[in-house]
């Protein structure tokens, strides 16, 4: 039952990255090359650890591309360097998780969830676009 399950779940995964290279997002808001810059600025230090094929993270993966934002993309897949520092910092291997990390302190929060990700997103780059 557990090669079943693994193989239904690399076959959607599959489905999710050839519908994202058909259907990818593309940016809906335009800035000014200042407001761009502002925005870059604010996202400089984050990151979202995901798994490609992960139809979770491909919602995220949207929703910064229909943001215009630059965010490094972490593939934290099982069994990677990547994956332990995400269960070391956040706490669980779960995906998608963005890190925000201070830019001064360092200090990072990690966040999970899907649709609490793309509320921070666009909570934290309205209020730069507004100023």
């Amino acid at each position: 039952m557990n090669l079943v399950l693994s193989l239904i779940r690399r076959l959607l995964g599959l489905l999710v990255l050839a519908y994202e290279v058909i259907f990818s997002a593309r940016p809906t808001v335009t800035r000014s090359t200042e407001e761009q810059a502002r925005v870059d600025a604010m996202t400089r230090n984050w990151q979202l650890y995901q798994f490609p094929g992960c139809p979770f993270c491909f919602k995220v993966r949207q929703a910064i591309r229909r943001m215009g934002l630059k965010i490094d993309l972490v593939n934290a897949s099982p069994g990677t360097p990547k994956a332990e520092e995400l269960v070391e910092g956040g706490g669980e291997l779960q995906t998608p998780c963005l890190k925000i990390t201070d830019p001064t302190t360092q200090a990072a929060r990690w966040l999970y969830e899907s649709d609490d990700i793309i509320a921070f997103l666009e909570k934290q780059v309205a209020p730069v676009l507004a100023s």
